[in-house]
């Protein structure tokens, strides 16, 4: 059994592995629209907290959020062609330019301040018709001979996509399929420490001669 689990580049490593399990066979078609979003690393600029709001170019939901001592701003979309060329992941100046002017509309301070690094990642988006930023965020599970192919999905819904993949490779290989309990089984964590109050210092109280304490 082949599990294709490559994000972004589903569609490059299943036409790659169907290519030698079916020799001679023409090439499938694509399953992912992929898009390329970008963020900026900026020094804090913001009291600790997360804000959102629409920008005015396109609309588009923007964020700055709190990022190891620093300010993480996003994102774009722009599509990009699967299977994803070398380019793919390189940053574009226009891209950098749309977060800047927005990210200065709404905080005019950080129109002189520079970023400290830019970020880039592709959105493994199932294709559909219509522009890419209102693609689906859904994912699929397509089975193939000896392989299963597990494309689209984001990391908020990893646990969904696991197990509908597990649940589908039950069937391929005729096991009997079990109810799943990661419905009801909460994310493991980091344990927290309690919350110890402390207490307020009590001033000192001064003293002069001869006043009374009483």
């Amino acid at each position: 059994m082949l599990i294709n689990a490559t994000g972004p580049w589903s569609d490059r490593t299943r036409a790659e592995l169907l290519s030698s399990l079916r020799p001679g066979a023409p090439d499938p078609e694509p399953v992912l629209r992929p898009s390329r979003g970008i963020h900026l690393v900026f020094p804090a600029f913001t009291q600790g907290h997360g804000v959102l709001w629409f920008a005015r170019q396109d609309g588009r939901v923007l964020f700055v959020i709190p990022f190891g001592g620093h300010a993480l701003v996003g994102t774009t979309e722009v599509e990009v062609a699967s299977p994803i060329a070398g380019d793919a992941l390189t940053p574009s100046v226009e891209e950098v330019r749309y977060l800047r002017e927005e990210l200065a509309r709404a905080f005019p301070r950080t129109g002189e301040m520079p970023a400290l690094a830019v970020t880039s990642g592709v959105r493994p988006l199932i294709a559909t018709p219509g522009a890419v930023g209102a693609a689906s965020r859904e994912h699929r599970v397509i089975e193939e001979g000896p392989m299963l192919t597990v494309a689209g999905g984001k990391y908020t819904t990893f646990r969904l996509i696991a197990r509908d993949a597990v649940a589908a490779l039950r069937r391929m290989l005729s096991a009997v399929v079990q109810r799943s309990a990661t419905r009801a089984r909460p994310c493991p964590r980091r344990p927290t420490r309690p919350i110890r109050r402390r207490s307020r210092p009590r001033p000192p109280v001064r003293r002069s001669r001869g006043a009374s304490t009483t």
